[in-house]
């Protein structure tokens, strides 16, 4: 198992050149999920998420994309989020390993009482296997806000991405 842990690591450091990041009107579609915690009113409940993204780089560094979520909370009917998102990428041209940070905001839907708003932060590394996909890792916090109270989501994502 930690030999497979560490093959694996190489691949994703060693990968093919990342320069297709680093290039404008490069688009960017992603699929990534979480399990987190989140806490209003001071209790804690387990979420699940499952997003998928579209990104387009308007620059070399910045991606401005639409995203779409379904999220089940501890003892509350699953809902989705239909939101945007802004990234900043620091990468190095060539890096295998892309560090960068952005924000998100996002209108919930089919939710049981009312439809959340939510905004956040977020910031990772996108680790390039080739030119054309790559491994995602993401810590976000979110800020929840319904009718019904607010909370705050935190957590860390994992997910893969093609880019074209």
């Amino acid at each position: 198992m930690r030999s497979s842990l560490l093959a694996l690591t190489i691949v994703l450091l060693a990968g093919g050149r990342a320069a297709a990041q680093t290039r404008t009107d490069l688009n960017e579609v992603s699929l990534n999920a979480f399990l987190s915690g989140v806490s209003a009113g001071g209790e804690s409940s387990t979420v699940m998420q499952v997003e998928g993204r579209y990104g387009r780089f308007l620059s070399p560094r910045l991606e401005l994309g639409a995203s779409l979520s379904a999220t089940k909370v501890e003892s509350i009917d699953m809902f989705g989020t239909l939101g945007a998102f802004g990234a900043w990428h620091f990468g190095l041209e060539g890096a295998t390993a892309v560090p960068y940070a952005g924000g998100a905001v996002g209108f919930g839907f089919g939710g049981g009482d009312d439809n959340p708003v939510n905004f956040g932060v977020f910031g990772g590394y996108k680790f390039f296997v080739g030119e054309s996909a790559g491994v995602i890792t993401e810590a976000f916090v979110n800020r929840i806000d319904s009718g019904s109270g607010s909370g705050t989501q935190y957590g860390v994502r994992v997910g893969i991405a093609l880019f074209w």
